[in-house]
């Protein structure tokens, strides 16, 4: 299953944009700020609805906003059309789970093709996401731009509407609406910026630790862990703990706890996260001596975070669906490295 095409609409650098993909690997190549990196966003928005600005509205749609946008206020739309070939002998597939909600059965049935005893469904999904005013805030934005005198002050405007926007999701095929959940869950979209660091790489890394930790066998073997830490502690710690406790019992009403039924009691209660004392280093092969990430040289670190982020979680054939997008894999990499990177990408 793969986006085999998506249409934007008055976003960012695209008026009317659309744009084909292949199954498998694809690769965009561009001049800068020729949009490469809001494509990408664009993708992103299917599992993601992060939140809009003025700054992803069309800009030079926004400057004709005396003429354009004088009724209705300013829009993004953006269109996916999902494609995905599945038989009917294919048990482990659930892709269709995923999709029913944009197909009819009408569609189903004339996508079917007889492949010997099995048939086989070459489904065509369309999944359209639109950013609007609420009808309802309509005639307040109506009255706000008859003060607009200047392009500034136009935007200004709109960026006091914006949180009286909201995306709606709709079956682009039959233009019925859709629920935000099965649109957002259809892929897993993974965006790996082009400003990579070793943060990137301890956060992605402390997001599966935590998810291991809280299984019901860990959380107990945690908490005999951290009860034994705060006892190691109180062995430690014991003479200023015993100072700490002569004050507190010494305290006799001097300042009036004892007349709000309060007394001071004191503990130890180690707060460890698990995933705090987790880090990743490199260790040099030759020399044996391990040094931190952020310490490697940025080549090396731009090959270590890209497979560290795309191998952490693996797929479950037919059931998880996944779309990584990562912008400028060749930064800081030797053209042999990046060579090697990309026959590893067409190989994934």
């Amino acid at each position: 299953m793969y986006i085999q095409k998506i249409t934007l609409r008055n976003y960012r650098n695209f008026n009317d944009f659309t744009m084909k993909f292949r199954k498998g690997l694809n690769v965009i190549i561009g001049s800068n700020n020729s949009g490469k990196t809001g494509l990408l966003y664009a993708i992103r928005l299917l599992n993601n609805s992060s939140p809009i600005t003025v700054h992803d509205f069309n800009k030079n749609n926004l400057l004709e906003y005396a003429t354009k946008y004088c009724e209705d206020a300013p829009g993004i739309e953006v269109e996916y059309e999902i494609k995905h070939e599945i038989s009917e002998d294919d048990t482990e597939d659930e892709s269709i789970i995923k999709l029913v909600p944009f197909l009819g059965m009408k569609e189903v049935e004339q996508s079917r093709q007889e492949n010997g005893e099995n048939a086989t469904y070459s489904l065509t999904a369309i999944v359209k996401l639109v950013f609007s005013l609420q009808t309802k805030a309509l005639a307040d934005y109506r009255n706000a731009l008859g003060d607009v005198r200047t392009a500034d002050e136009y935007l200004s405007m709109l960026e006091t509407f914006l949180d009286r926007y909201e995306w709606f999701y709709t079956n682009g095929a039959s233009d019925t609406p859709a629920d935000k959940k099965d649109v957002l869950g259809i892929f897993d979209i993974r965006f790996i910026e082009a400003e990579r660091t070793s943060e990137n790489v301890s956060k992605e890394t402390k997001r599966e630790i935590e998810a291991f930790t809280r299984s019901e066998e860990n959380v107990q073997s945690i908490r005999e862990l951290k009860q034994k830490l705060s006892d190691d502690l109180k062995d430690i710690l014991k003479p200023a703990l015993e100072r700490m406790s002569s004050l507190f019992e010494n305290e006799q009403n001097e300042i009036g706890l004892q007349q709000g039924n309060v007394s001071i009691f004191q503990n130890l209660r180690p707060d460890v996260r698990v995933s705090d004392a987790y880090v990743t280093d490199v260790k040099d092969t030759k020399g044996e001596f391990a040094v931190p990430l952020a310490y490697n040289g940025l080549g090396y670190n731009n090959l270590i975070n890209i497979y560290m982020l795309i191998k952490l979680t693996e797929i479950r054939k037919g059931k998880d669906f996944r779309i990584l997008c990562l912008e400028e894999p060749e930064a800081h990499l030797h053209p042999a490295m990046q060579y090697k990177l990309f026959k590893f990408l067409r190989k994934l």
